[in-house]
């Protein structure tokens, strides 16, 4: 599969290999639709290196666009603990 990143994934200092990484080896469970008809899917996993992350791709049929990968202790920090709570 063929992943594609925006500027904006990379805002928060998460790899690219961190979130192929999450989005390879974890269930997402889709947050929207867009309205070309593309599936919005989240993810909140651990990376390889255990830290936890939350991911946001748009599924094309050709590749992953990724648009939002960010540390859950951002969060945390803020107070906002809820498992299904993504971006």
């Amino acid at each position: 599969m063929i992943y594609i990143f925006t500027k904006t994934a990379f805002r928060h200092g998460v790899s690219r290999k961190s979130a192929i990484f999450i989005i390879e080896n974890y269930p997402g469970r889709i947050l929207d639709i867009t309205k070309e008809r593309r599936e919005k899917i989240g993810w909140i996993a651990e990376d390889s290196k255990g830290e936890k992350l939350e991911i946001i791709a748009i599924h094309h049929e050709s590749h992953w666009e990724v648009f939002h990968a960010m540390p859950r202790i951002y969060k945390e920090r803020r107070g906002k603990l809820d498992e299904e709570d993504l971006w």
